[in-house]
């Protein structure tokens, strides 16, 4: 019975740990993801500009968000860098809000961003 007892605690602990460690993403991990959505963006952008499927000025303005949503997820690493947690994690929600707004025009131009 107690070695039942053990072993039902030690699959709860390692259920709960590998469960953490699924669902926990780093700062520096989500940032990356953010950089890598703004490399996408303007790639996506571009694909569509030489599809003719946005205007030139449609795809300056876009290039012009992605621009600010790039300057936002530096200004995060900066923060990070600095010791500024919420800062950092402030300045990402910022930037992942323009990105899911950016996704949402790309997409409904044809883009795959």
């Amino acid at each position: 019975m107690r070695n039942a007892l053990n072993l039902t605690w030690i699959t709860l602990l390692l259920i709960g740990c590998t469960a953490g460690l699924i669902s926990a993403q780093s700062l520096e991990d989500r940032l990356f993801y953010a950089k890598s959505q703004v490399e996408a963006s303007y790639r996506t952008v571009g694909d569509l500009a030489v599809q003719k499927r946005i205007s030139r000025d449609e795809g300056l303005k876009l290039v012009g968000q992605i621009d600010v949503a790039h300057e936002a997820i530096n200004a995060a690493q900066t923060a990070l860098i600095a010791g500024d947690t919420d800062g950092a994690e402030s300045k990402l929600r910022f930037a992942q809000t323009l990105l899911l707004q950016l996704e949402a025009v790309l997409k409904a131009r044809g883009g795959t961003s």
